[in-house]
């Protein structure tokens, strides 16, 4: 900017204008990034697949030799069947259980979507499963993502579900209660679980049946965070802000794939697997006694050892696109001094 003057009569006026445009753009309130993956999740991550940016891997797929033979107007008449018996079987019964609209959302990831798990009490037993976290930067699109969680929020009083809303570290988070019967009946309509005689699985035990699922969402700034696990979410936030919790960077196993495979990559997954190998062959003694144990035609305590399991320590996956195509890695972190065979 410059300050005008030209003309005498004019000069203090366009100096008080120009001084106040500068102020109102250094007060301008500036969306602080979002960090990487690695640096948002904590050091007891036991799983994670990412695209650490969505837009830029998009473009990239929509060019890949893949997408365009989907694109093709060969495929025209397979895609369009492919799609709408996609749509009613599987979207739609979904979004009908849920009160939710895909399509809504579809629009909103502009930064990274990652989905990651942590341990949050599993132990391979007891219907208990691992906590998960789902993460979507929506960017500039935070005023629609808010908008679209409040109609959604709505939507799910009107049609009576139970909710309870809570703040973790200011940030207020809606959770609604699933009947685990409804969720499944809704699952079986898209994935049917019978078997080729067309017989049903068990029913659920009373226990098992009252147990209500619990799905945690909220938004902080352009970050739409789903989960089930309010501690996992929370340490997430403190990540978010910058809070000392130990990130999954920080953690040996991954740094090494991390500088390996990740750095450039579109999307990648990475499975630390010592901690569930744990979680298997303890859930796996406590429920078989000796004489069950005996009678297994390979026990897990002797399988996983054979086919090395027991020496592996993480599982990554990466892919990225370059002149040549599409590139997928895959790797298994074995120590050199545990490798036999």
């Amino acid at each position: 900017f410059r300050l005008a003057t030209d003309k005498p009569g004019n000069s203090h006026m366009k100096q008080r204008l120009s001084l106040l445009a500068v102020l109102a753009c250094l007060t301008l309130p500036l969306r602080a990034a979002v960090p990487p993956p690695e640096q948002l999740l904590p050091a007891d991550t036991l799983a994670v697949v990412t695209v650490p940016d969505w837009k830029k891997a998009a473009a990239a797929f929509k060019q890949s030799p893949q997408m365009q033979l989907w694109d093709d107007p060969a495929m025209q008449a397979f895609r369009e069947k492919f799609m709408t018996k996609f749509k009613e079987e599987v979207v739609a019964p979904l979004e009908r259980e849920l009160r939710i609209k895909f399509a809504d959302y579809a629009g909103l990831a502009q930064g990274q979507v990652t989905l990651a798990f942590t341990q949050s009490g599993w132990t391979g037993k007891d219907g208990k499963w691992p906590g998960f976290v789902l993460l979507l930067d929506s960017a500039d699109q935070k005023g629609k993502l808010k908008d679209n969680l409040t109609d959604l929020k709505k939507k799910w009083l009107d049609a009576g579900k139970q909710l309870k809303t809570d703040r973790i570290r200011d940030v207020e988070f809606t959770t609604i209660l699933l009947d685990p019967a409804d969720l499944e009946k809704t699952l079986d309509k898209a994935f049917p679980s019978k078997d080729a005689k067309g017989e049903t699985q068990p029913e659920a035990k009373p226990d098992e049946a009252a147990r209500k699922i619990e799905l945690t969402l909220g938004q902080s700034d352009s970050l739409l965070m789903v989960g089930n696990d309010p501690k996992f979410l929370e340490k997430v936030l403190i990540r978010l802000s910058g809070g000392g919790v130990p990130a999954l960077a920080d953690e040996a196993g991954f740094q090494a794939n991390h500088r390996a495979q990740f750095r450039e990559a579109l999307s990648y997954a990475w499975l630390n697997w010592k901690p569930i190998l744990e979680v298997l062959l303890r859930a796996d003694e406590e429920d078989s006694g000796p004489s069950q144990r005996a009678s297994q035609a390979v026990p897990m305590d002797k399988a996983l050892p054979a086919l090395g399991l027991d020496r592996l320590k993480a599982v990554a996956f990466g892919m990225n696109n370059s002149s040549d195509g599409t590139q997928m890695e895959f790797f298994l972190s074995v120590p050199e001094s545990g490798r036999q065979g």
